[in-house]
C-alpha cells in the first residue's frame, strides 16, 4: 500500500478549505481566522484557537496572541525549508483592529518580494483574495511564524 505524505496530505486540505465559498470576502469581512481553524480541524489542532468562554474561533489577533504566548515562534529561513519536513507553520500578524493569518503552503516553490527584498515561502490564503500566493501579497507587512504541528504520513485508502 503506497503512502499518503505528510506533505501531501497539508495540501490536499489547504485546496480543498480553499474551494469553500464560506471564505469569500463579503464587504469588509475575510474570514483568515475561519480558513486557518478549520484547516487545522482536519489534523484535529484546532483546540487551542477557540474561545471557550464565549464559544466561538478566536478572531486574528487573538489567535496572534495564543501563538506568541503557547507556540514556538520560528524565523523566515526555517519556514523557507519547510517542505522536505511536513510540519504545520502558520504566518500571522497583529493589526489594530484585527491582524491577518495565513498557512505556510509546502513548496520548494519561493517568490521573491522587492517589497522586503528576500525570498518569501507561498501562502495558502483567505482574506481579500483566496488562493495560493507569495507571503508579500498576503500580508502588508513582514509577518512572524509560528511551528504547529509535524503531520504524519498515512496508508493510502484508494490503492
Amino acid at each position: 500500500m503506497e503512502k499518503i505524505t505528510g506533505i501531501d496530505r497539508i495540501r490536499l486540505e489547504l485546496h480543498k478549505q480553499l474551494s469553500k465559498p464560506e471564505y469569500i470576502k463579503r464587504g469588509d469581512k475575510t474570514f483568515c481566522n475561519i480558513f486557518v481553524f478549520n484547516f487545522l480541524t482536519a489534523f484535529d489542532l484546532q483546540k487551542p484557537f477557540y474561545n471557550e468562554a464565549e464559544k466561538r474561533i478566536m478572531i486574528a489577533n487573538e489567535i496572534y496572541d495564543k501563538l506568541l504566548a503557547d507556540f514556538h515562534k520560528v524565523n523566515l529561513d526555517e519556514v523557507l525549508e519547510n517542505y522536505p519536513s511536513s510540519n504545520i507553520y502558520l504566518a500571522s500578524c497583529k493589526g489594530q483592529e484585527h491582524g491577518h493569518i495565513a498557512v505556510i503552503y509546502p513548496s520548494f516553490s519561493k517568490v521573491y518580494s522587492n517589497k522586503w527584498n528576500r525570498y518569501v515561502p507561498l501562502v495558502a490564503n483567505a482574506g481579500l483574495e483566496n488562493s495560493i500566493m507569495g507571503l508579500n501579497w498576503a500580508f502588508q507587512k513582514l509577518p512572524d511564524f509560528f511551528f504547529i504541528a509535524g503531520v504524519l504520513d498515512i496508508d493510502n485508502i484508494y490503492d
